[in-house]
């Protein structure tokens, strides 16, 4: 697809009006889809993938009429759940109805009736608009344009929060569009011509991807080739873009809480929700494969102690227990993986050669584990003190207090790993219910061809900001210099 989505959409029953809300919008330099419902033919979903205002008559059946209210609203419901795009984004729908009570109606029947299994298919608000005032009903005539602009805009903007992130997105969509114009503006004045033009953008193209990947790794994928290229230009447009005053008004409105103490901290779903958003890309939104940079694969081969000790040396139990330090209770709750790293510009460039590897191991956080020597005492000492009760004779029970005290505030009753294994934020894996994190043990490097495992099951990917961090540490910790010295008392 090479054109973008739509973001204003209007789905109405009546032709006549459907030109005149077009045209509104149109006349106010704002593209528009317009959509004619007839209830026979099933809509296009492909219209609704990247919608953000969804404008809907409110009776798209059997007219004003019919007083069934709940017919339509759960008409407009089986619309939302059959055509939203699971991953088209956030998007408001704006009801046009002279009747307030019926806009919160319909806000409450889609709160209790949408799909729980299409979290997608729910506008983040429900809005209405007075078709009345914009438009003749009878002749479809267009009434003021620009009061329906600001209707719009004040319904939106009447939601801070939403009006400030989809500004964000629309200064995302100028800022590649400035990206695309300054690619355009290397090709000379003299070449711009319809015959000339082409060919020029080809040998610009083919000059930046063949020294961003290397000649002979174009054609592997010339598109991530020219992305590598201009992400970081596009990025840094995004991030020093001049925002309008108005916009920065609207920020300021949308993010409130940040200096409140009173914020609680995000649960461990909640943080795994927003780790997993922020720092692994999912199969479900992204292509993955196995060879990628920073992809985390499934465990591919036997999971046996006699497989495990061929490529690592050791049993199942000494690798979890003795190496990650969970209990043996805990192993089965534990998911082995191999996580691809290497070198950043063998990636890029495609270079031939086997890939590594990393070993790594999905544990919960609720799993089992070792405790150390001053866990253990921390439990002795506070079963003495639960015998002594009140007791402190000859001082003991002070002695012992201080005991606990100083074993507490140097163990969380944890072993502590080593520092060969790097842990990830907590995340919470799709179809999991409790959080968990990657354990990756840097001195367990394996490495196979790429063919070998081209056919690999892919989970996630590690997002670059994390993929880096995990080589960073074991780059550091291979490189770890160590010198010879002698004890002393």
């Amino acid at each position: 697809m090479i054109f973008s989505a739509p973001r204003f959409v209007v789905v109405d029953d009546k032709e006549q009006h459907l030109q005149a809300i077009t045209k509104t919008f149109q006349l106010l330099g704002s593209p528009c889809l317009g959509v004619r419902y007839d209830g026979t033919e099933e809509l296009k979903k492909d219209l609704f993938r990247g919608v953000r205002c969804l404008f809907m008559d409110i009776h798209l059946i059997d007219g004003v009429a019919s007083t069934d209210h709940r017919r339509h609203f759960a008409n407009i419901a089986a619309i939302l759940e059959d055509n939203i795009s699971e991953s088209g984004g956030p998007f408001i729908l704006v009801v046009w109805t002279a009747h307030p009570d019926l806009e919160g109606q319909l806000r409450d029947y889609l709160d209790q009736h949408l799909d729980a299994q299409k979290p997608h298919a729910r506008p983040l608000s429900v809005l209405g608009l007075a078709k009345e005032k914009f438009i003749d009903i009878d002749s479809g005539d267009v009434g003021n344009p620009e009061e329906l602009r600001q209707a719009v805009q004040q319904t939106v903007v009447s939601n801070p929060q939403l009006a400030a992130l989809f500004g964000w997105e629309a200064g995302v969509l100028s800022a590649a569009a400035d990206t695309l114009a300054s690619l355009l503006n290397l090709v000379p004045g003299d070449q711009r011509t319809s015959t000339a033009f082409p060919p020029a953008l080809d040998t610009l193209l083919s000059r930046l991807v063949r020294e961003t990947v290397g000649r002979s790794h174009v054609d592997a994928n010339p598109r991530v080739a020219i992305s590598m290229a201009l992400a970081p230009i596009l990025s840094d447009r995004i991030l020093n873009q001049d925002v309008a005053a108005h916009m920065q008004d609207n920020w300021k409105k949308a993010v409130t809480r940040h200096a409140d103490r009173s914020l609680e901290a995000a649960s461990p779903s909640e943080a795994g929700e927003i780790n997993r958003m922020l720092h692994l890309a999912a199969p479900s939104s992204e292509t993955l494969r196995a060879t990628d940079w920073g992809a985390v694969v499934s465990w591919p081969f036997a999971w046996r102690d006699d497989e495990l000790k061929r490529l690592t040396g050791l049993t199942i139990k000494q690798m979890l227990c003795e190496e990650f330090r969970v209990r043996s209770e805990a192993i089965n709750a534990c998911k082995p993986v191999l996580i691809r790293v290497g070198a950043a510009c063998d990636y890029a460039q495609n270079n031939r050669g086997p890939i590594t590897f990393l070993f790594g191991v999905d544990i919960p956080e609720n799993a089992e584990r070792q405790k150390d020597s001053r866990a253990e005492r921390i439990e002795k000492v506070r079963a003495e003190l639960a015998e002594l009760g009140a007791d402190n004779k000859d001082g003991k029970l002070t002695g012992l207090a201080g005991d606990l005290a100083k074993a507490a505030a140097t163990s969380d009753g944890r072993i502590k790993l080593t520092d060969a294994i790097w842990k990830s934020p907590v995340f919470l894996m799709p179809g999991a219910t409790e959080v968990s994190r990657l354990h990756v043990h840097i001195r367990f490097p394996q490495t196979h061809l790429p063919e070998d495992c081209a056919q690999w099951n892919v989970t996630s990917r590690l997002r670059e900001q994390l993929l880096m961090h995990l080589i960073s540490v074991a780059s550091n910790h291979v490189a770890r210099p160590g010198i010879v010295q002698l004890p002393v008392e």
